[in-house]
């Protein structure tokens, strides 16, 4: 019983992740506006999940603390070039071209901890190359699809970084611990760079923010973590790389965004070099 509601709670987390896409459509402020209600009520939510089940909020070491902080940095740039790209473009190519992330890990993760580079892994990135290439109309600046998949790419590669430095704090604290610095790092990093920002937030901006930072983010981030539990990390990386097709339904049906064949062509051309490279390293 266990088992199955891990997955539930599994491709539910990433059905949420999934789903955060859209509200860079749905609000109209600065990316870097709403990347920072994000990481402020997820904080806020985490330290009230931590508090309640009186967990300690205290890292296991003091080096801990810098390394969370640099994370949390490079947490508010992921978030922010990934809003950046679905105000850009669509939520589809957004999505995409942020999800080659898996294969910078597996890229950049033999020179940080000193592992042999499988070849396999460059044949897939250059798949995934090729996917991103098929989704550029036009290798052109003026075109802003082109800008959008430039910045997701951005937003994954910034989010390759952080998953690798999650691989040495996990090993000693807590996911839910983890996650509640990088967010508070994050909330601090973008707090000074809102006074230079134009923006006005009315009561319905306030609740979708409140909405993507407790339930699109907290909560989806919970019950990954809590799925991991009775499911394995590679099952766990697989479904994952369901999250653009998730965001790319939603969209369809919320917002009608109907996906260009070159979008979908290279859509999978990445989705697949992604659960391949997943398979490779389970």
């Amino acid at each position: 019983m266990k088992r199955k509601l891990s997955y539930l709670n599994l491709h539910f987390s990433v059905m949420l992740f999934g789903f955060a896409g859209l509200f860079g459509k749905w609000l109209s402020l600065p990316a870097m506006v709403i990347t920072f209600g994000r990481v402020l009520f997820a904080a806020a939510a985490l330290s009230l999940t931590l508090g309640l089940n009186k967990k300690s909020f205290k890292l296991y070491e003091n080096k801990d603390y810098g390394l969370s902080a640099i994370l949390g940095i490079l947490l508010a740039f992921h978030w922010f070039s990934f809003f950046r790209a679905v105000q850009l473009s669509t939520v589809g190519i957004a999505l995409l071209s942020y999800s080659t992330f898996p294969l910078f890990t597996s890229l950049f993760e033999p020179l940080f901890f000193r592992e042999r580079l499988k070849k396999t892994f460059i044949f897939l990135a250059l798949l995934a190359i090729a996917g991103v290439y098929l989704m550029i109309p036009e290798f052109n600046l003026a075109y802003t699809e082109t800008k959008g998949v430039l910045w997701g790419i951005l937003s994954g590669l910034s989010f390759s970084f952080i998953a690798l430095g999650n691989r040495k704090l996990v090993q000693q604290n807590s996911p839910w611990l983890i996650s509640l610095y990088l967010d508070g790092f994050a909330c601090i990093s973008l707090l000074p760079l809102l006074f230079f920002i134009p923006f006005s937030l009315n009561f319905k901006s306030f609740i979708l923010l409140f909405l993507l930072g407790t339930i699109f983010t907290a909560l989806a981030h919970t019950l990954f973590v809590r799925s991991l539990k009775h499911i394995k990390a590679s099952y766990a990386s697989l479904a994952a790389s369901m999250e653009p097709v998730y965001g790319i339904l939603f969209a369809f049906l919320l917002l009608h965004e109907i996906p260009s064949w070159s979008t979908l062509l290279g859509g999978s051309l990445i989705l697949s070099a992604v659960v391949l490279a997943s398979t490779a390293k389970s």
